[in-house]
């Protein structure tokens, strides 16, 4: 049985070339876990927004929103510094304690050592059986974050706000 059948192809905006579509692995943060959505939500009805329509369009979207998907596959960007066992598919159980000793790490020599840094000189003894996961950060979540850096730096300034944009 053959058919000829008409449809819509996504296309690249840029090149105009046609865009393959592939799943992949990613990242995600559960909006409903610790009740997160909520929390989201208290904290936009607390914000005096400005424009006031503002914190109408914002509540609306984080009540309709799905899970928020972090992950990119980029070759630039904060990476998503996270060791991820091959068997179970579950990040490693002492995370926290990885994550801080790599946070000291990349201070000294910058963030490129992620990319650089051999898994043994981490993990240890069993770094054979996890993979280090080569993703980046979606930019809004760091673009979202960056006003935590500047006020660490700038101490002597107080500053009294809810969001940035």
């Amino acid at each position: 049985y053959k058919n000829k059948i008409i449809h819509k192809y996504p296309h690249c905006w840029r090149h105009k070339t046609k865009v393959f579509l592939r799943i992949t692995p990613q990242w995600f943060i559960n909006l409903d876990k610790k009740n997160l959505r909520e929390k989201l939500i208290k904290n936009i009805k607390e914000t005096n927004w400005i424009p006031k329509w503002g914190k109408t369009h914002m509540e609306n979207m984080i009540k309709k929103r799905p899970n928020w998907c972090i992950s990119r596959q980029r070759i630039w960007g904060v990476p998503i510094t996270l060791f991820v066992n091959k068997k179970t598919l579950k990040i490693h159980p002492y995370t926290n304690k990885i994550i801080d000793k790599i946070i000291k790490i990349i201070k000294k020599k910058g963030i490129q050592i992620w990319w650089d840094l051999n898994k043994k000189k981490i993990l240890g003894i069993n770094s054979d059986d996890y993979f280090k996961v080569k993703d980046i950060l979606d930019v809004w979540f760091d673009s979202g974050t960056t006003h935590y850096s500047i006020i660490k730096k700038k101490k002597n300034i107080i500053i009294k706000y809810q969001i940035y944009i």
